[in-house]
């Protein structure tokens, strides 16, 4: 559960609120964030065997432009902790 509420809040979605909040309600730059703490967590599964590649292409395209700076701050933030 650790693991799972350090990548939520890597990626800003640590909010008592936000947690209850089912995927469907959540808004599409929340949306985008969860898929990211998803895939985060997919890579750090596989990073024990070795290196890994994260992509995020065509659920990111669609985001505005504050949606996507929270975004890349996320990526920053989990980079930064996960180095």
């Amino acid at each position: 559960l650790g693991t799972w509420v350090r990548l939520l809040a890597a990626v800003g979605l640590a909010e008592a609120r936000v947690l209850i909040t089912p995927a469907g309600g959540l808004s599409q730059g929340q949306s985008a964030r969860l898929r990211l703490a998803l895939a985060a967590a997919r890579c750090l599964r596989m990073a024990r065997a070795g290196p890994v590649l994260l992509v995020a292409d065509d659920w990111c395209a669609a985001l505005d432009g504050p949606a996507a700076l929270s975004l890349c701050a996320g990526v920053r933030r989990w980079l930064a902790g996960a180095g």
